[in-house]
């Protein structure tokens, strides 16, 4: 993903990426090969809302052993991004993620319980 500066300083998503992503991937492995996949989903550089609907997208495909982590920020200016809107350790993504497994959405809304809950690991840098 990469980031376009605008004039008042915000900055506005640029989508350049012209490969399958990381939900089309998973369950392209998960289909052709019948193997569990474990995607990473990653915090930075995403915002609480595109989580939820790669979260949504995932369990939908029956993709649901996940690996969340932080992520390293590469093209971004951490100063400008909304903190409200990302999270800014794993520790978020995980309740994120937790909070999905109980029906409840990043605006506090309840939906349909998943029919399968998402199970994940982490990893950390000490």
């Amino acid at each position: 993903k990469v980031f376009k500066e605008n004039a008042d300083g915000s900055l506005t998503k640029v989508n350049v990426s012209k490969r399958p992503g990381t939900v089309a991937i998973a369950s392209a492995i998960q289909s052709k090969y019948h193997i569990p996949a474990v995607p990473h989903v990653v915090c930075k550089g995403f915002t609480k809302e595109e989580t939820e609907y790669a979260l949504i997208d995932l369990q939908y495909l029956g993709v649901t052993e996940l690996l969340l982590l932080r992520g390293d920020i590469k093209t971004l200016d951490s100063n400008k991004i909304d903190a409200s809107k990302t999270h800014e350790h794993a520790s978020g993504l995980i309740q994120q993620a937790v909070d999905f497994n109980n029906s409840k959405d990043v605006d506090g809304n309840v939906f349909d319980k998943p029919e399968t809950p998402v199970s994940f690991g982490g990893a950390c840098y000490p």
